[in-house]
């Protein structure tokens, strides 16, 4: 019988590295979002469909806040964002008013 190979954020959440990885990504995200690190702690989430990135960050409240569309702000962070990756990161995509967050295959 062969080992069914679990997701990588399912992986990490029994590892207890979730929280860890959140933390530093939440570093990594204040310097492109007028967020505080809490707000961006709270926000990102592990996105309920496959394919919607490892993990995710709505942008509803920041949108709310500059008057704009939440996926004019998901854009216009994931572009700013993709251009300074660090290395764990594949990319940043916008999707639906949120920013998914794609981690390389490690």
């Amino acid at each position: 019988m062969q080992n069914a190979k679990k997701p990588f954020t399912a992986s990490l959440k029994e590892q207890g590295l979730l929280s860890v990885i959140k933390r530093e990504l939440t570093d990594f995200l204040k310097a492109s979002l007028p967020l505080e690190k809490e707000e961006i702690l709270s926000l990102l989430e592990q996105p309920r469909r496959p394919g919607h990135g490892h993990l995710s960050l709505p942008l509803f409240s920041l949108s709310k806040k500059n008057k704009s569309s939440p996926q004019e702000e998901a854009k216009k962070i994931s572009e700013q964002i993709n251009k300074n990756l660090p290395s764990i990161l594949e990319k940043c995509e916008s999707l639906a008013g949120s920013m998914k967050v794609i981690f390389k295959n490690i």
